[in-house]
């Protein structure tokens, strides 16, 4: 992934280019500003006039600037939009609509800067959203700057940055090198997007959105062409849909932005893309200390085609240093929580180090909704602060599909108020989380777990392991009112040592150490256990051996505690 510096070494070059070309001041040539007189033929015919080549700055003085009709600038470069302070260029209420028209497009350009600028579409409803209704297009451009701008009352895209909105070209040239910083948007459908075909090597900062009407930030692909783009310090709110939206991209940083008051997610990652027949993958993504308050999901990652057999792909995904409060949940999403991660396949994914304060749903949740072609694996859950969740802490289930989840840790965390509930994993280690909670947690339908060094408090019933084969639970602590413990459903080879239960317990014996092999136990004690179901063929050996003494002592017959005699009397 380029760098912000490698970004900006091609955006900043802009500056010096248009530094020294000619600058055209719009009224010298009839331009009225008067907030009435339609002034698109005189800016069309100044575009007109430009070198290709040398370009120009478009210059408006004091006014306001009428269009009835795009101003179209293409194939020119070096190009600049400049005006004094407090002008605004804005829409005639009868600006055409059946085509996706900007106030300005710029289309096969290189080196253009818009800067200062106050734009205002015709869309003043805080509702309303009228498509086509768009700020700035840049298409298949590079070299573009975009800052210090406000745009408002548009009903669709405020600044779309893609390639050519043309389906008969057998080529989509997608927009590069693009920088859209310190701009303002309010009363827009969306501030700024990409679509129907891509853009690259982004940077999009510092801007500040609020009252939109649909996504803040949205870049997405209906080709798998978007990548190296970098989101960071904007500040979003008041959003009807997602704050920062990405959808099937590849190569993406989302950082240290704020995101509030979103009645869907606050940040979106998708693999949505209709026309996408094969496997489509977004991978490489990145979202760091970001701040997610009241919104429906905190962070969302799915996939949005639900197909049966779909094959999308997330993988190499970070969810790191994330501050997520209050999400409160979306009526049209199966899925709630801060952090949910659903109907993906899953390689390589780290939800690491976040804070998480109060979820109408989940804390973190990850479900396969699907029937994915292939397991999903290396997944990391760890030194995560979680409290106050109305349902599970953590929670992984695989839900409709057949595949398990494979290598799975989840340590270090803090997870206070509600359940811990892990299904359908192989290689699962869970050790070192302290969790206290309101709610009976549990391991259910996994294969080889390792459970060490944790703490489990629960004001209910405790922690239950239920149909597990391969079980270690080694130096925990096991706290709870009813039950602190229970091994339950078809527990099978289970090794269980130094732990401490304060409360009662439901095991397969009352020893400290147990194996079990194929269904029946072996355990260490000094005497025929007096209490606890067996069944026939299990073993207790003598953890006090002496002289004339048994080896130890094997059940029979199956009961409660069964029927126990000793075998292998040791020499004398």
């Amino acid at each position: 992934m380029k760098s912000f510096s490698g970004i900006s070494s091609q955006t900043s070059t802009i500056d010096s280019l248009v530094a020294d070309i000619i600058t055209i001041d719009v009224k010298k040539y009839g331009a009225k500003g008067d907030g009435i007189t339609d002034d698109s033929g005189i800016i069309k015919g100044i575009v007109s006039s430009l070198n290709s080549s040398a370009g120009g700055t478009i210059f408006f003085p004091t006014g306001t600037y009428v269009f009835s009709t795009q101003i179209l600038i293409q194939n020119i470069n070096n190009i600049r939009i400049r005006t004094e302070k407090g002008v605004v260029l804005k829409k005639q209420a009868k600006f055409p609509t059946d085509m996706p028209y900007g106030i300005f497009e710029f289309l096969d350009c290189t080196g253009v800067h818009v800067d200062e600028v106050i734009f205002e579409g015709i869309t003043n409803s805080a509702t309303d959203v009228v498509w086509n209704d768009n700020g700035v297009n840049v298409h298949s451009c590079s070299n573009v700057i975009i800052s210090k701008c406000f745009f408002k009352d548009f009903g669709d895209n405020a600044i779309e940055v893609c390639s050519e909105y043309n389906p008969s070209l057998p080529v989509s040239v997608n927009s590069s090198y693009i920088m859209i910083n310190n701009n303002t948007f309010t009363n827009v459908s969306k501030a700024i997007t990409t679509t129907p075909g891509g853009s690259e090597d982004v940077i999009v900062s510092q801007n500040i959105s609020y009252d939109i009407k649909g996504y803040g930030i949205r870049f997405y692909t209906d080709i798998p062409s978007i990548s190296r783009i970098i989101i960071t310090d904007n500040i979003i709110k008041n959003s009807i849909g997602s704050g920062i939206g990405i959808d099937s991209c590849s190569n993406v940083i989302v950082s240290n932005n704020v995101v509030e008051n979103t009645k869907e997610e606050g940040i979106l990652l998708e693999s949505n893309g209709a026309a996408i027949t094969n496997g489509h993958t977004f991978a490489n993504v990145k979202l760091h200390d970001n701040i997610v308050r009241n919104c429906g999901n905190g962070i969302l990652v799915m996939n949005n085609v639900y197909n049966n057999g779909d094959n999308r792909l997330v993988q190499n995904v970070e969810i790191v240093g994330n501050f997520i409060e209050n999400t409160v949940g979306v009526s049209n999403t199966a899925d709630h929580g801060a952090i949910v991660v659903s109907q993906n396949q899953i390689k390589n994914l780290k939800i690491v180090s976040n804070t998480i304060n109060g979820s109408a749903d989940c804390g973190i949740y990850i479900g396969m909704y699907v029937n994915n072609l292939a397991d999903s694996d290396e997944i990391r859950i760890n030194d995560n602060y979680i409290n106050n969740c109305t349902n599970d802490l953590i929670k992984i289930e695989r839900y409709a599909s057949t595949r398990n989840y494979k290598d799975i840790e989840i340590a270090r965390n803090k997870c206070i108020g509600s359940s811990f509930d892990i299904y359908d994993c192989d290689d699962l280690t869970i050790s070192d989380n302290s969790i206290n909670s309101s709610k009976l947690s549990g391991v259910t339908n996994c294969n080889s777990v390792y459970a060490r060094n944790n703490y489990f408090h629960s004001s209910n019933d405790g922690f239950q392991f239920y149909n597990n084969n391969g079980l270690n639970l080694s130096n925990n602590y096991f706290e709870a009112l009813t039950n602190a413990l229970a091994l339950l459903g078809s527990c099978k080879n289970i090794i269980e040592v130094n732990n401490v239960y304060v409360g009662p317990t439901v095991l397969t014996g009352t020893f400290n150490t147990k194996i079990g092999i194929n269904g029946n136990s072996i355990a260490f004690g000094n005497a025929i256990p007096s209490a606890g179901s067996y069944k026939k063929g299990d073993i207790v050996y003598n953890s006090n051996p002496a002289s004339g003494k048994y080896i130890g002592f094997v059940c029979i017959t199956s009961g409660t505690p069964g029927i126990w005699k000793g075998f292998g009397i040791i020499q004398t």
